[in-house]
């Protein structure tokens, strides 16, 4: 939806929905939206929220889009998808090998505390140590996320688009300038962003 309001009315909509006050209020909406509507009826309108945030930011206009551009956020971005899809593997992972040192060597890795009615296990015997513990977890789902998208994301999205644009095609609207996107895609204003491990 983004996309083809974009595509249709970006010369009329640029001059009010870029700059960097804009910007900042777009994200201080996001910010009270998801803390307001949670689980509730009002989180109904959250496709149509974050659909104005990324209509906001697709003309790159203002400081916060300029923060955006910073290559180890470009970095993270290009992984997200894969970030998403492996998170919940890699923090398993590292639970269950906590887990096999009280199976193996009777060592309690766990620190438990009652949320919500509901048993909890913290990583280390103690709370520091769990923060100790969360960057290198999130280091390594970064580095496994890393890793699908050039094997596993990057190739089969290329094997979808070979296979869905006929051959010369470019499936753009009349008018339309290329959407900035990922690494390897088109990048902001229009120029490319270096490959990812290329």
């Amino acid at each position: 939806m983004s996309w083809h309001v974009y595509a249709s009315a970006s010369s009329r909509l640029g001059k009010c929905l870029s700059g960097s006050a804009i910007e900042w209020g777009a994200l201080a909406l996001v910010a009270a939206f998801v803390s307001v509507a949670g689980n509730g009826a009002l989180s109904i309108a959250a496709p149509y929220v974050f659909a104005l945030v990324v209509l906001v930011f697709a003309f790159e206009g203002g400081k916060a889009s300029a923060l955006l551009r910073l290559r180890p956020l470009v970095f993270l971005g290009s992984v997200s998808y894969s970030i998403y899809m492996t998170h919940f593997l890699v923090e398993r992972t590292a639970f269950d090998a906590a887990g096999a040192l009280h199976t193996l060597w009777h060592i309690g890795p766990f620190t438990h505390r009652n949320i919500d009615g509901r048993d909890t296990r913290f990583l280390g015997t103690q709370l520091w140590h769990g923060d100790l513990a969360y960057p290198v977890v999130l280091a390594l789902v970064i580095a496994v996320s890393y890793l699908t998208y050039r094997w596993i994301e990057k190739p089969g999205r290329k094997w979808v688009r070979d296979r869905v644009r006929a051959p010369g095609s470019s499936r753009l609207p009349p008018g339309a300038h290329p959407t900035p996107g990922l690494a390897g895609d088109p990048g902001p204003g229009g120029g490319p962003l270096k490959e990812l491990g290329s």
